[in-house]
């Protein structure tokens, strides 16, 4: 059997069985009833708080007035009005509602104050039988109030049983330290001071450099003060190419790589992995930086706009991507083209391999090369080097021997240059040279390129812009020229 006696504490103000008078209209009974269960559940609350105030006030003057009748009733003759409300205070009541009740007292005492001892004490217990009368009827009518206001549930009754709840709170992550460059670029001088050198030649110097085309290329963009990647972005540029699930859900863990500047660092990376011969590498940095590209030029919501879009199957927005992304990896390749070209043109190390090439230091002079003279110590010596090496000291061209040196580690190298300055291979003279070549040799110095990378051409790969020169007519263009 079903009990529905639960329901009897529901008071409904919409009962759709509810009769009317036929000119009465439905509607408008059901809005006046609910109004009038409003209101009177309203007045009842008032009076129910009323009677809590007063119940407790009449309480706190009983116990005056019972502590009054305790005292000896001349005591409180002679005492006056002051001195009866002093002697009535009662250390238990609130303190905050002192001043009230010293008030009613004083208000009391006015009216039973009397000279006789007998009337006085009549009337004051005459008011008491009277107050607890009152207190008696208040307590009755708050507990009616009470009794009513517990038949029906109201809004007022609804307490929440339990509310708790857990926020795991993400850590904010924070960019560790900026990777810091390496370069490395050594010179090492070497003085020709053999005694059996050729004579009439002054022992100065010559330079002995330590060159690789990728230490060479990183060193000269020092001074473009290129952006420094955080570990968490090298780690972003390795993501596979493609793999958007993945990147989503790293840059929405640190989204502090999305910038323009750690935007910038990869593209870096990426040039110089194409640099490396490391094509595919170069596409997946190139790939990866464009997807913080994108997401920093949206805005602060930038992440999840952009990767809800590319996100979606067949959107417009990956086809976009994918466009600039080509146009990147192949702006990036034409110009290490033309860097190869340019540095195969000027005789330096495309490999990344460390070499040792000699070049005279002071521009005035010029390193000469010496052949052992026939049935000598030297000689003898001589024949201990490599085929190569001696074929290229008999050409007496410091091309050939630069070129032994370049196929050579940098201890072997290091090893023929201290053999060399021990039998007088090499020797520093002074150049004799007339105005015609002078005026030559310092338009080529003018005209050359260094090998390095241009400072032009890695801002515009870092704005993924191509850049264009102009050559106007009868205008020499220089290999800097277009590189930049």
């Amino acid at each position: 059997m079903v009990d529905y006696s639960k329901w009897d504490k529901l008071e409904l103000s919409d009962d759709s069985d509810v009769e009317v008078h036929p000119n009465v209209d439905k509607a408008s009974f059901i809005r006046w009833k609910q109004r009038d269960i409003h209101e009177k559940r309203e007045r009842r609350g008032h009076e129910i708080d009323e009677l809590a105030i007063s119940i407790d006030t009449n309480e706190a003057l009983m116990q005056r007035m019972e502590k009054l009748l305790a005292l000896p009733i001349g005591d409180l003759i002679h005492a006056g009005v002051d001195g009866t409300v002093e002697l009535s205070r009662v250390a238990t009541e609130d303190k905050t509602k002192a001043k009230e009740y010293d008030e009613m007292i004083e208000s009391l005492i006015d009216q039973i104050e009397s000279q006789s001892e007998a009337d006085y004490t009549k009337n004051l217990k005459d008011h008491k039988v009277k107050l607890s009368q009152v207190i008696e009827q208040q307590r009755k009518r708050y507990a009616e109030l009470k009794e009513e206001s517990t038949k029906y549930i109201t809004s007022e009754d609804l307490k929440t049983g339990f509310d708790s709840f857990h926020l795991n709170k993400v850590k904010k992550a924070t960019p560790a330290k900026p990777l810091k460059k390496e370069s490395a670029k050594v010179q090492e001088v070497e003085t020709i001071n053999k005694p059996s050198a050729t004579p009439n030649t002054s022992p100065t110097s010559h330079s002995t450099t330590v060159s690789s085309s990728a230490v060479a290329k990183s060193t000269a963009t020092d001074d473009l003060e290129e952006p420094e990647a955080y570990e968490e972005t090298l780690e972003f540029a390795n993501i596979p190419m493609g793999d958007l699930r993945q990147c989503y859900e790293y840059v929405t863990k640190h989204p502090f790589i999305v910038s323009e500047e750690q935007k910038d660092a990869i593209i870096m990376l990426a040039f110089q992995q194409k640099l490396k011969g490391q094509t595919q590498m170069m596409k997946r940095y190139v790939y990866n930086a464009l997807l913080l590209q994108y997401c920093a030029s949206l805005g602060k919501d930038g992440i999840n706009l952009f990767f809800n879009r590319i996100m979606a199957p067949n959107h417009p927005a990956l086809q976009a991507f994918m466009k600039d992304v080509d146009f990147t990896v192949n702006h990036i390749e034409n110009r290490c083209k033309i860097l190869a070209q340019e540095s195969n043109e000027d005789g330096e190390d495309v490999d990344g391999v460390e070499q040792i090439q000699l070049h005279a230091v002071d521009p005035n002079t010029e390193i000469v090369i010496n052949v052992p003279a026939a049935n000598s110590e030297e000689e003898a010596f001589f024949h201990t080097f490599s085929s190569d090496m001696q074929t290229a000291i008999m050409s007496k061209d410091l091309t050939q021997i630069n070129k032994v040196l370049g196929e050579l580690s940098v201890e072997e190298a290091e090893d023929y240059i201290a053999k060399f300055n021990e039998i007088g291979v090499l020797s520093v003279e002074e150049k004799i040279l007339d105005a015609t070549e002078w005026q030559k040799n310092e338009y080529a110095a003018n005209e050359s390129y260094d090998g390095n990378i241009p400072k032009d051409f890695l801002q515009s790969v870092i704005e993924g812009q191509t850049p264009m020169t102009e050559q106007k007519e009868d205008e020499v263009l220089s290999t800097a020229d277009i590189v930049d």
